[in-house]
């Protein structure tokens, strides 16, 4: 029997289903839809759900060398699936161990910033990406639906609406005045009044637009972060790698660790908590660089002065007028 592809009225329907009642952020929707269409390319029948082709194909992938996060992607999209279908389906999720956060050095971004370095709009795009990333944390999907609207330049702060149950969930970032009016520095002022691509009908209000006009996609984000770090040797780096930065460098400056869950987004204290290892491996290097003066050489005083805090004040000098 030839398996039968799902037809656009179904994807239109799946999705309203998805926003409203399960609801997931457009950008999760969309995420789901990509998965089950990767399914359906490997003949995973979809309107005829048979558990035991879901579990050959993620052991396939398993093979192929796919780690639990990036099989729970296709087990999350399944499950939405099944409950818009409606069978009694759901499958268990793998078990995801936590990685070390990796995080770029303050040079090292600073690096990943001066590869786009051409006095033309695509450079100073690619080079505010970076920057907007490093100076305000934000995710993905927030960087690319950032509108001019969502900058107060007078409180020095912007509003992101992010993500959480499909009803964008809005927060508060402030912003430093070299970041909003710099003159010198890859500020927003100097991208906007001389830089910015002319956006198209209806992406004006957009904040960061491409070369066609629109505002910039996730894909495009991802790029030209990897472009900058290949550029400098960091393989690894991705966008969330320099929200990692931020966050680390609100707790080294002492910023409570509920203000910085605040501005990052995160509905769970423990998400935030995780930043916290790297500030304890901070002091631990710490510790171990503290300069200890009992290894200084040179230091025992002289038998005359053992009793002697300091050298004698001069009356002459020092007299109570003086002091």
């Amino acid at each position: 029997m030839k398996m039968k592809k799902i037809d656009p009225e179904t994807w239109h329907k799946f999705r309203r289903h998805c926003m409203a009642q399960q609801q997931l952020a457009p950008s999760t929707i969309e995420e789901t839809i990509r998965k089950l269409r990767y399914l359906e390319k490997r003949e995973i029948d979809l309107m005829n759900l048979n558990p035991e082709d879901v579990y050959e194909f993620l052991a396939e992938k398993m093979d192929e060398g796919a780690e639990a996060t990036a099989l729970n992607h296709y087990v999350k999209a399944l499950n939405r699936w099944t409950k818009f279908m409606g069978w009694d389906i759901k499958f268990k999720q793998y078990r995801e161990y936590e990685k070390p956060i990796k995080i770029p050095t303050i040079e090292e971004v600073k690096a990943m910033a001066d590869v786009f370095n051409k006095r033309n709009k695509e450079h100073r795009l690619k080079k505010m990406i970076i920057v907007a990333l490093v100076k305000t944390g934000m995710r993905n999907n927030e960087l690319c639906n950032l509108k001019k609207k969502h900058i107060d330049w007078i409180r020095k702060q912007i509003i992101v609406f992010g993500k959480g149950g499909g009803m964008k969930k809005p927060r508060i970032i402030p912003l430093d005045d070299n970041f909003l009016y710099g003159k010198t520095y890859p500020s927003l002022s100097n991208y906007i009044n001389h830089w910015r691509y002319t956006p198209k009908y209806p992406y004006q209000n957009f904040l960061f637009i491409n070369k066609n006009g629109k505002n910039i996609t996730d894909s495009y984000v991802r790029k030209v972060v990897k472009e900058a770090g290949k550029s400098i040797g960091l393989d690894w780096i991705h966008p969330h790698s320099l929200r990692h930065f931020y966050a680390t460098n609100l707790l080294r400056n002492g910023v409570n660790i509920r203000i910085v869950q605040k501005i990052l987004g995160h509905a769970d204290i423990k998400t935030t908590v995780r930043y916290l290892h790297v500030i304890d491996n901070d002091l631990q290097i710490a510790i171990e660089n503290f300069e200890d003066p009992f290894l200084k050489k040179g230091l025992q005083r002289s038998l005359k002065h053992l009793n002697t805090l300091c050298k004698t004040l001069s009356v002459k000098i020092y007299g109570p007028a003086r002091i």
